[in-house]
């Protein structure tokens, strides 16, 4: 079963995938103005196939309201 991870810092996020026996393909969304270099969190899961998933992620931006929060 695919790990709930929805939210995870994607640090956190792989190994629960390796562990869970899924391989993971990772894609960034940034804006298109800053290049934010804040966490990396996991906003969407597509399962490829048994084994497979697809991360979106999406990078914070530091010292913003929530600071990474």
């Amino acid at each position: 079963m695919l790990p709930d991870i929805l939210g995870y810092k994607l640090s956190k996020a792989l190994p629960l995938l390796r562990e869970a026996g899924y391989m993971a393909t990772v894609v960034i969304t940034k804006p298109t103005r800053n290049f934010p270099d804040g966490y990396k969190r996991v906003v969407k899961t597509e399962v490829k196939d048994t084994k497979h998933v697809v991360l979106t992620v999406v990078c914070e931006e530091k010292g913003g309201i929530h600071d990474g929060l």
